[in-house]
């Protein structure tokens, strides 16, 4: 993991900038995981002492969205509009070659959109929504 490709910049609950872009070989499309700052430890080779890495919590996956010369622009993942069906013992199945309500229930239509990440509320430069990824975050390549 890059200790220079960090978040430096929440715009809302499915956008982030990071800092690192062309000057980095980013390349626009490229998955990465959002790598917690502080949650984690340092792997210490218990013979030599050196640290052999950082094991970091994923947090998300984002998508280079925007590449700029010293940053990037990342979304969330985006999630596709689908159809789900409630049924009688209030168990949901998203389901498309069924033409029968009879069986399955009211459908109930879940709009595209991208999937809101869990990021800090202090950090966001846009909307108030909910915590944790936070600024100084690392990312990876997924």
């Amino acid at each position: 993991m890059s200790k220079d490709l960090r978040i430096v910049k929440i715009i809302d609950d499915t956008t982030l900038v990071g800092k690192g872009g062309k000057d980095a070989d980013i390349i626009k499309g490229t998955k990465y995981n959002v790598v917690g700052k502080s949650d984690g430890e340092d792997i210490i080779d218990p013979e030599t002492h050196e640290s052999l890495g950082f094991l970091g919590l994923k947090k998300a996956i984002v998508t280079a969205t925007q590449v700029e010369e010293h940053f990037t622009v990342y979304k969330s993942q985006y999630v596709e509009e689908k159809k789900t069906y409630t049924g009688l013992l209030g168990m949901s199945s998203a389901l498309s070659n069924i033409n029968s309500q009879k069986y399955l229930g009211t459908p109930e239509k879940v709009p595209a959109h991208y999937h809101h990440l869990d990021v800090d509320l202090n950090a966001i430069t846009g909307t108030e929504l909910s915590s944790t990824i936070e600024v100084g975050d690392y990312l990876e390549k997924a």
